[in-house]
């Protein structure tokens, strides 16, 4: 008995629609997921926006959506690629190589509690 019913590879590093998004998702997954669930015009809850490809399958669909997304490159990610017909500009991109991806992030209150703080700016490699 197999393990699974579903298979779909996972967006790699080399992928092209790799973002610099931690936890891509297939979108043949998602795809079949809203389909099956949800009829044109409908609404679907996107939990969480992360890298924007779920609602711009949903745009593409035919499916209304509701997300929220609290970290904000994401939240511009996604409101450029929602812009954008889903296209995932070379600065939302996953950098290779010697290509340094700079983080600058500023402290997010919500309801009077820090949710992180990153007091220096930070350079990965």
């Amino acid at each position: 008995m197999p393990y699974s019913w579903w298979y779909y590879g996972l967006v790699k590093n080399v992928s092209k629609d790799k973002t610099f998004h931690s936890c891509q998702i297939p979108l043949g997954l998602v795809k079949m997921l809203i389909k099956s669930s949800a009829k044109e015009n409908d609404v679907v809850q996107v939990l969480f926006g992360e890298s924007g490809a779920e609602l711009i399958l949903c745009k593409g669909l035919g499916r209304d959506f509701i997300s929220s997304e609290l970290h904000k490159p994401y939240y511009d990610m996604i409101i450029d690629r929602l812009n954008n017909d889903g296209v995932i500009r070379k600065n939302y991109k996953l950098k290779f190589g010697n290509n340094k991806i700079d983080y600058d992030v500023q402290p997010v209150f919500f309801d009077s509690e820090v949710k992180y703080v990153i007091r220096e700016k930070h350079v990965f490699k």
